[in-house]
């Protein structure tokens, strides 16, 4: 599908297909519906119109969204119906008339995603607990006021009510559920509640006939800092779709699907942008940014609005990559910036990473990214040289992730183990003192790595950093030109992509530690 609109002397939009009401702007997205009870409670709700797979609520009491990762204090995806809704709830929330809930909400509609970034709703009144909601949906039985404060539910005698509640504040009881039959403690946590050690926690083996989009979001925007690959990251069919139970990312080139010149224009994202509104995530003039259009186009996924956890093992059976200057992205993301927006500050997680051209190709990296550029950007990476090409074939790759460092594996065996001894804020302390004092005061000693992360599939091409040392390499890392260089240069690396230059995953799994 078309995202662009093209700026030359007017803005205009691609041609979008007459199917698509997003692209038509024939559908707009419900506004949720809040409902503040006394003492305590609250719920978020919209309608199940047809075609909506899932809700998801982000919220923070009387704090706005300042950061783009900011997931807030709510952070809940629902899939499930309850009387002809979707609701969160919080049984526990005390709020107060003036209170003010700032929330963003992610809709899914017919495959489609749309979001709210900047809604609000303050409290004018508090419902008694035990009263009906004062806007019933259509067909919905009204329920007796003896029945409990938390009206639309359908709930057995003895059945926990907190037991469905997705709030990071809230859901603990289907832990303790499972720990009385069996369930070993653990680290992990996912979305806020505890997790069994050995619990599969998140799992898609990728063989439906379209990708799950309760379980990820697809990218749209151009690459940004701190590494601004060569490329637009972008869900068109040609660079990201389910084939023969995997899942296939494929990198091709911008101008081969919008025509020759097109790289020397303004573009901009639609609705669809999934970075900073305003911001070259979603616009780019060649005019003000004295180079050109990223010329190739990709496509990455994410789990940010569905799941997020804090300690785990990622296990990616996939098939990497080939051609020059082409990456896998087999990535964990934090999920907010608490240690900081900027030059990995909050960290970064590796699974898998093999350089696509000819050089290294025989050298496996994973682990941690502290920082941008070299040499602290590798120096918590682990390489595993074998007389192999990684990219050749299928192999499954591992990452373990506790409170006493990191494991990386490949194909069931352990290569290297990351301890952060006392802690790796003492790896920055010369370079970074005001991070490295955060990281030491703010957190544990596994810190920035101690908070929520969440999954990132996709593949990469080229950029400021990932190919530091390469020799022949025809660009400059931080070069005000650097993709014009990099385009300049295409008679070279071009054709070495090919039918192996796609990234196949199997699968993807994650078990709690």
């Amino acid at each position: 599908m078309h995202i662009f609109l093209i700026v030359g002397s007017l803005f205009s939009v691609l041609h979008f297909s007459d199917g698509d009401p997003r692209k038509s702007g024939r559908y707009q997205p419900p506004k949720p519906r809040f409902e503040i009870f006394d003492p305590q409670g609250l719920i978020v709700w919209i309608n199940a119109d047809p075609g909506i797979s899932s809700f998801t609520f982000h919220g923070k009491l009387n704090q706005q969204f300042v950061q783009y990762y900011d997931v807030g204090q709510w952070a809940q995806t629902i899939s499930k119906i309850k009387n002809g809704r979707y609701l969160f709830i919080d049984r526990e929330a005390k709020l107060v008339p003036g209170d003010t809930i700032y929330y963003r909400t992610v809709i899914v509609r017919n495959g489609q995603t749309y979001r709210t970034n900047a809604g609000s709703f303050t409290v004018q009144e508090l419902r008694p607990a035990a009263t009906q909601s004062p806007m019933p949906a259509s067909g919905i039985a009204p329920r007796s006021a003896t029945s409990g404060p938390f009206p639309y539910e359908a709930s057995a005698p003895n059945e926990r009510r907190t037991k469905d509640v997705r709030s990071t504040a809230t859901q603990t009881d289907d832990y303790e559920d499972r720990a009385k039959k069996g369930c070993v403690n653990g680290f992990s946590t996912v979305n806020g509640r505890k997790a069994c050690d050995g619990e599969i926690l998140f799992e898609d083996d990728f063989n439906g006939k379209i990708l799950n989009m309760q379980n990820w979001r697809m990218e749209n925007r151009f690459a940004s800092d701190p590494d601004n690959e060569f490329v637009v990251y972008a869900d068109f069919k040609e660079n990201i779709k389910l084939q023969n139970g995997h899942l296939a990312i494929r990198p091709t080139l911008f101008e081969e699907k919008f025509g020759p010149g097109t790289t020397s224009k303004q573009y901009r994202f639609a609705e669809e942008c999934t970075g900073h509104r305003s911001s070259r995530d979603c616009i780019r003039d060649t005019k003000i940014d004295f180079d050109m259009i990223p010329p190739v186009l990709t496509a990455q996924i994410t789990t940010i609005n569905s799941f997020r956890f804090t300690y785990g093992r990622v296990l990616i059976r996939a098939k990497l990559p080939q051609g020059s200057w082409i990456f896998p992205q087999l990535y964990i993301i934090p999920a907010t910036n608490f240690y900081g927006p900027d030059s990995y500050d909050s960290g970064l997680m590796r699974v898998a990473f093999v350089p696509g051209g000819p050089r290294f190709r025989n050298q496996l990296s994973g682990g941690l990214i502290v920082s941008e550029g070299e040499p602290l950007r590798c120096s918590k990476m682990c390489t595993l040289t074998r007389n192999i090409h990684w990219s050749a074939d299928f192999h499954e790759y591992g990452l373990k992730w506790t409170p006493e460092g990191v494991w990386m594996e490949v194909d069931g065996e352990v290569y290297c183990m990351i301890n952060p001894g006392n802690g790796f804020y003492k790896d920055i302390q010369s370079s970074k003192p005001e991070i490295a004092n955060l990281w030491r005061l703010s957190g544990t000693r596994m810190a920035p790595f101690d908070k929520e992360f969440y999954l990132g599939l996709g593949v990469g091409v080229g950029g400021h950093y990932d190919f530091h040392n390469f020799e022949g390499k025809p660009w400059k890392d931080l070069g005000v030109k650097a993709i014009y260089t990099f385009w300049n240069a295409r008679d070279r690396w071009y054709p070495t992509w090919n039918v192996n230059s796609t990234m196949f995953i199997d699968f993807i799994r994650v078990y709690g530690v």
